[in-house]
């Protein structure tokens, strides 16, 4: 938009530098015109003026008898209808000569405004110019780049999708078998008594963290320190969350695993 304006006021400037320069152009020929016209009217009346005087000096030196008062007043009159002539003549051409030097020194100052303001617009659309080469290039960049974080999210919601699908099928196969290989894997028991006891009876300063289906304690177990997962009788954890859990504490790093018991169900786990 910006450099559309520019081009519109550039071709504005343009078309304002040769009005003037037609009506400078005018007004000289104008004032020229005017100036060679006067110079015939006044070649004309010379002209006319001196075939009368030489009329009347002819009368005056072949006929005397005709000179008289009347004959010098003519001349007078001749003297001073010439001396007007002469001096309307100069006034005219001295009023054509100013009127041709201010028109002159208006051309002048118009056209170096309009230059300076053509010379001011072209170094605004030179930058307007540069400004949107340089937009651009950043628009082709920003596209790159969107072309690529486009790719990368599709590449990386097909790895997310393939690591669900096999979490998910290893979440099926170790749900279907964690609970049926427990005979081939040597157990170590506790007895509830010595859960107790290595958990000062379950007491709130033993208590390590709460959440889900059951309270976690820190017990001393047989010379070393565990910690003891008590699910929570009144909740409403069933089946599915407590083999969950079971399937979490397999398979967690942890140094040492106990006998989780609940509701009578009992699953033995390798120390």
């Amino acid at each position: 938009v910006e450099i559309h304006e520019m081009f519109e006021q550039l071709h504005r400037v343009r078309n304002q530098l040769e009005r003037s320069k037609k009506e400078a152009s005018e007004g000289r020929q104008k004032a020229e015109r005017d100036l060679f016209e006067s110079s015939m009217m006044v070649c004309y009346f010379l002209l006319t003026d001196t075939f009368s005087y030489t009329l009347l000096l002819f009368n005056v030196l072949y006929f005397p008898n005709l000179s008289s008062l009347n004959t010098w007043n003519l001349y007078y009159m001749y003297l001073s209808s010439e001396r007007t002539v002469f001096l309307q003549f100069k006034a005219r051409e001295s009023s054509l000569r100013k009127e041709k030097k201010e028109v002159e020194e208006r051309l002048t100052k118009e056209k170096a405004d309009l230059e300076k303001e053509h010379f001011h617009v072209c170094n605004e659309l030179q930058k307007a110019n540069e400004q949107r080469a340089e937009l651009e290039s950043k628009l082709l960049q920003t596209n790159a780049l969107m072309e690529e974080l486009q790719q990368l999210q599709v590449e990386l919601q097909r790895e997310k999708d393939h690591a669900v699908k096999e979490a998910e099928e290893m979440r099926q196969t170790n749900g279907n078998s964690v609970f049926g290989s427990t005979s081939a894997v040597a157990l170590t028991e506790f007895s509830y008594t010595e859960i107790e006891e290595a958990t000062d009876n379950f007491d709130d300063s033993k208590k390590i963290g709460s959440g889900g289906c059951g309270t976690v304690y820190k017990g001393f177990l047989r010379h070393t320190t565990v910690a003891i997962k008590k699910f929570n009788r009144e909740g409403t954890t069933g089946d599915k969350e407590f083999n969950d859990e079971v399937i979490f504490i397999i398979k967690s790093k942890t140094c040492c695993q106990m006998r989780i018991s609940k509701t009578g169900k009992t699953v033995h786990l390798n120390m």
